[in-house]
């Protein structure tokens, strides 16, 4: 049986034809989401702050940028974190606890407090982190002084 004969003429045309549309189609789609997620490259680059967890390492930051300081912290036993800065040179825009990702917390209570600061004028100042119960003095020894230094 000859198959050709009951095709209608221009068949291999028509679908040649078709093909071409939708392959523009899918052509033109991926060109504008190509130029859709390169814009996304061309904008300023939001670049996270830099964590500081060692006081014997100076914080060194611009005017207007922001860093972290990173401290280890065990919520279970009632002790807490506190912070003294200069407020006329740092800004303290927020502070949280954050568990390792690594590891079901269901399970675990220390994680990492984070104090994250925005430099707000040109200077040098000390942020002291004190590790004590809320409302009492803390000891010494439970005490870390990293050394800020904000540049115009």
């Amino acid at each position: 049986m000859n198959y050709a004969i009951l095709l209608p003429p221009m068949t291999y045309r028509h679908w040649l034809r078709s093909y071409a549309t939708l392959l523009r189609r899918h052509l033109s789609v991926g060109v504008l989401l190509a130029i859709a997620l390169s814009c996304g490259a061309c904008s300023p680059a939001e670049t996270a702050p830099a964590i500081y967890a060692d006081p014997s390492i100076a914080v060194e930051v611009r005017q207007g940028e922001s860093f972290i300081i990173s401290l280890s912290d065990d919520p279970a036993n009632g002790l807490m974190w506190e912070v003294e800065y200069e407020e006329d040179i740092l800004q303290l825009v927020s502070e949280e606890l954050v568990f390792p990702e690594d590891r079901d917390c269901t399970l675990c209570s220390w994680g990492y407090y984070q104090f994250t600061f925005e430099a707000k004028s040109a200077g040098e100042c000390e942020v002291a982190c004190s590790y004590g119960r809320p409302g009492y003095p803390a000891d010494t020894d439970e005490v870390r002084t990293f050394t800020v230094i904000v540049s115009s």
